[in-house]
């Protein structure tokens, strides 16, 4: 069995640390027993109090998420702060704590990709290409793409169903729904460059 160190060396060749934005902080964040083998390992979206209790309940030494838990380095550790004490709860059970946050976000399949993908977009190409990997993909945030065109808010109950959501928020422009972008996180930064992909309609998790 793998231990923490060598899973997440397979993950930087699966989603290099070089594809990351400047500004993020993901990568390992918690190893309190580093020579131990990993038999288990939690998925989620964030390193919350209930994915910590639930790698504990099913024996696992090893959550991986989206989003990095030391994304604002804290000045100390305390147990009744938020990100210390799910450090500190780590620790104690002795589970490790991985993050594969923009890097995942803008590789070739990673997590823009199958937002494309899901909602149906066509022709898709990167919205805010920032290089290119290792084979000679285009990476970067965003993805931009066409869908037979439709009206906002046919096109806003088709985004509800596809990715399951409770609801969702729009605002209307008036005008028809055909070059679609679409980013995985707020994506405020992009919206210059959204207009200039000639897009009509922008879908965000914010």
């Amino acid at each position: 069995m793998p231990t923490f160190a060598e899973i997440c060396a397979y993950l930087d060749t699966l989603f290099p640390p070089s594809l990351a934005e400047p500004w993020d902080r993901d990568g390992p964040a918690v190893d309190p027993c580093p020579a131990r083998e990993v038999t288990a390992a939690v998925v989620a979206l964030d390193v919350t109090s209930p994915a910590i209790e639930y790698a504990a309940a099913i024996g696992a030494q090893c959550i991986v998420t989206h989003h990095p838990l030391l994304f604002e380095l804290p000045d100390a550790l305390r147990a009744d702060e938020s990100v210390g004490g799910r450090v500190l709860a780590l620790a104690r059970a002795g589970i490790a704590a991985v993050s594969c946050h923009t890097r995942l976000d803008s590789a070739s399949g990673g997590v823009n990709d199958c937002l494309a993908r899901v909602l149906g977009l066509e022709r898709v190409q990167v919205l805010a290409p920032a290089g290119t990997d290792r084979d000679g993909r285009p990476y970067g945030l965003g993805r931009v793409g066409e869908v037979p065109q439709t009206d906002l808010r046919t096109f806003a109950a088709q985004v509800k169903t596809a990715l399951g959501c409770g609801g969702v928020r729009m605002a209307d422009a008036g005008r028809p729904v055909r070059r679609v972008a679409v980013g995985g996180g707020a994506c405020g930064d992009f919206i210059p460059q959204v207009l200039a992909a000639g897009c009509d309609t922008f879908v965000t998790s914010d």
